[in-house]
């Protein structure tokens, strides 16, 4: 009888921690397996959004400013003042603010788009411009896998392209779209590193071009004809796209790792630099400094 009993309670145990082994494997496999869902990142296109809107409602020029670079320092400060109007946690906040500070130079426009795609033959011999040069580095550290590589590089041309007219705005805005479907496809795992950088770069994209499809009053009246939706989501999408893979080989380099939160804020505060300085009241009172 004790031997049945230490035989059934033997196999109790054993039954027990293979239960939980295959309920431990399983959660694991689970945790690996869950897929990346781009609804995920679509907060970061709700807050350039927040941006969009606060400054097209209550920002107005100030008549004593008498320099251009005076003007993108207003223009930067009130920004960064909405900050706090924000509900997000302080690191956020201090992420945010310092990302509008350091994208400050990309309310000028002309400045902006010859730094990210105009080669820089006499400081560096680059034959190409940042934008292309930081996808690069970011690819040859990891932090982006060959898709997102060629899917950036993809998406930088098809924005100098329309700026230079070389595409309609219908031709970026479906490239956007499509480029989001097979981001789709290639079903990112969480686990992963990968995927994440134009995620957030085309969230902000997507929603700039939501934003200014519903909003056509933000436009400059002058520049309506000549700079519609997708030329202003062209400077969102550079300018979100450089300052997350900025942020995310900073963050490597630092700490041997990326804070993938970070460089998504990152990223918002170098869309709406980006976009603000383009058009409306802000690319009107900029350019009338010149």
């Amino acid at each position: 009888m004790n031997k049945k009993i230490v035989f059934f309670n033997c196999l109790v145990i054993i039954s027990s921690f293979i239960f939980n082994s295959c309920s431990e494997s399983k959660e694991d496999y689970e945790s690996t397996s869950a897929l990346l869902s781009f609804n995920s990142f679509e907060k970061y296109g709700e807050i350039h959004n927040k941006f969009l809107s606060n400054f097209n409602r209550e920002f107005t020029t100030n008549p004593e400013i008498r320099s251009v670079n005076e003007a993108i320092d207003y223009i930067s400060f009130f920004h960064q003042n909405y900050v706090e109007r924000l509900e997000m946690n302080s690191f956020e906040k201090n992420a945010l603010v310092k990302s509008l500070g350091d994208s400050r130079r990309f309310l000028e426009t002309d400045k902006f788009y010859q730094e990210l795609f105009e080669p820089d033959y006499k400081s560096s011999g680059s034959r190409k411009g940042k934008y292309f040069e930081v996808n690069e580095k970011a690819f040859s550290k990891g932090l982006i896998d060959k898709f997102e590589f060629i899917g950036l590089n993809e998406l930088g041309q098809k924005v100098k392209d329309n700026f230079d007219g070389v595409i309609s705005d219908a031709e970026l805005e479906n490239f956007l779209i499509h480029l989001k479907d097979e981001w789709i496809t290639q079903q990112y795992s969480v686990s992963s590193k990968h995927g994440q950088i134009l995620a957030i770069t085309l969230s902000i994209a997507l929603a700039s071009v939501e934003w200014w499809q519903q909003n056509p009053d933000a436009f400059d009246d002058s520049r309506k004809s000549t700079k519609t939706v997708a030329a202003v989501v062209a400077a969102d999408v550079v300018g979100a796209g450089y300052s997350a893979v900025v942020a995310g080989i900073g963050s490597y380099t630092t700490k041997g790792e990326v804070n993938w939160g970070a460089v998504g804020i990152a990223a918002c505060g170098g869309a709406i630099a980006g976009s603000t300085g383009i058009v409306g009241k802000a690319g009107k009172w900029i350019a009338s400094f010149f």
